[in-house]
């Protein structure tokens, strides 16, 4: 059972089967600040509380299961045999893979791949029947095939990489790397994302990116270069943190939005599942989450896009620079990571759009006797964003027949007026037409500076209870005077 509950009063609840609390606003000269604590515990004797799992009596609704089965469990069989020094390795199942960053990368495909490694050659062959993204309750006939080679060279590596679903990508690779220090580069394509045009316009659907990097002691230092093109498009074999829904990218039906990954969405009617009745399902806005890479006030996973989950933008030319510092004994963990980024959209001239972020994050974690454990994390950020991200949001649902409702909709001057403006979209799906509206960047981040101090309690000190308690304390700096002030996710 879920209840909500004030921090405050985390010792009265206890002894319910299950608590949650909401975020509670408080704001003072400090900034704003949210609150939330969590316990529960398990009457059943079924809940793996460290895997966040059940062990049995798993909910029979077909739409939960297959989600659960599929983002919870893998099955793979394989067979491997050596020859000399060639292995050969038959793998059946659901096989995590990755060409490059750009080319082939899935953790959730489910196929056939044949390694053949030897030493200085490896050979990967992959079948994957099926649609990329299998639709919940749906049969569609799809497949994909793909090859790669990586030739190896003492410390350097050439690889080249091939697959085929629907359209081909192309992507060759190169690394080296020796005691400290090493190069990569990656070049990839997809040419018919752009079918006709001169060779400008073919560049467009090209994806270029080289990264060097140097190791000091517990210190990662890199340095990256990027150029991903306008039309670049590997959609098709790209994992996608928005996948997990009732539609899925690169399909007949997929409109804009009502995307919503399946875990946050349980009863697939288009809201978030912590904006339902908190009654029907055990979900918390994880308002600690601020991965929101674009600056458009959503957070990624909660987004949706056409574009996978590429490390840096379609469209955008740039370079970066980051440092790593991490270290870890006795049950405490600490890091610090810095990064600095210029980024730029468009042609030269006014039309062209920038991207400026430099942030610095620490991060101390530590095991407390092993009763629990405690998390803090601060970042601070300077971002100056002015390339818009527009999103489309779910505004409703009508009868895709009648008309006596979508034609005064049309007259309307202000609907009228949307949908000469490609702001309001219909999308007919069967019986029901689906009403999108976009939702228009506010480029809040256009000379900011952010700070956002985040702590994490979670105690375990009693059998089969975990208690946990969240805050976090954000503070934003308008520096153009405007106070407009950035937050994300937090409804």
């Amino acid at each position: 059972m879920i209840r909500r509950f004030e921090i405050v009063t985390v010792i009265l609840m206890i002894v319910f089967a299950s608590s949650i609390s909401c975020a509670e606003d408080v704001y003072s000269l400090f900034g704003k600040m949210y609150l939330s604590g969590r316990v529960e515990y398990d009457f059943t004797n079924t809940r793996d509380f460290i895997t966040n799992t059940e062990y049995s009596s798993v909910e029979k609704d077909y739409f939960d299961f297959d989600r659960l089965f599929r983002r919870g469990f893998y099955s793979v069989l394989t067979i491997e045999e050596t020859s000399g020094k060639t292995k050969n390795i038959l793998s059946l199942g659901d096989i995590p893979t990755q060409f490059t960053s750009y080319t082939f990368n899935r953790n959730d495909l489910s196929g056939v791949r044949w390694d053949v490694r030897s030493e200085k050659v490896d050979v990967t062959f992959l079948l994957v029947p099926g649609p990329i993204n299998p639709i919940i309750g749906q049969d569609l006939p799809d497949s994909g095939v793909g090859i790669r080679q990586v030739s190896k060279f003492g410390n350097s590596k050439i690889g080249g990489s091939w697959y085929f679903r629907r359209t081909p990508v192309y992507g060759i690779d190169a690394e080296t790397n020796f005691s400290n220090y090493g190069i990569k580069m990656e070049a990839t394509s997809t040419p018919r994302a752009t079918p006709k045009g001169e060779l400008s316009e073919k560049i467009k659907s090209t994806a270029l990116l080289l990264e060097t990097y140097r190791t000091i002691g517990n210190v990662i230092i890199r340095g990256e270069a990027f150029r991903i093109g306008d039309t670049y498009d590997a959609s098709r074999s790209v994992a996608d943190n928005d996948d997990q829904d009732r539609y899925t990218d690169n399909t007949l039906s997929d409109p804009p939005s009502y995307i919503i990954p399946g875990d946050l969405d349980k009863n697939d009617n288009g809201i978030f599942d912590y904006k339902d009745d908190i009654l029907l399902f055990d979900v918390d806005e994880d308002f600690l989450d601020e991965s929101d890479r674009n600056n458009n006030g959503i957070r990624d996973q909660e987004e949706n896009d056409h574009d996978p989950d590429y490390k840096f933008d379609v469209g955008l030319t740039g370079a970066q620079i980051s440092t790593e510092y991490k270290t870890a004994q006795k049950g405490i963990s600490k890091s610090i990571d810095a990064s600095l980024q210029y980024a730029f959209k468009g042609e030269s001239g006014l039309s062209r759009q920038k991207s400026i972020k430099i942030y610095t994050n620490g991060r101390y974690s530590r095991n407390l006797l092993n009763k629990g454990s405690i998390i803090a994390e601060n970042e601070l950020k300077f971002v100056r964003d002015d390339i818009p991200d527009d999103t489309w949001s779910y505004a409703g649902s009508i009868p895709t027949a009648d008309i006596d409702i979508k034609t005064p909709m049309r007259k309307e001057p202000d609907l009228a007026l949307m949908i000469e403006q490609d702001e309001l979209e219909f999308f007919d799906l069967s019986s029901l037409s689906e009403v999108e509206i976009k939702r228009k960047d506010p480029l809040l981040m256009q000379n900011d500076i952010i700070n956002t101090l985040k702590g994490t309690f979670e105690y375990t000190g009693i059998k089969k209870i975990v208690a946990t308690a969240r805050v976090k304390l954000q503070y934003d700096i308008d520096l153009d005077g405007k106070n407009q002030h950035y937050e994300v996710g937090v409804a």
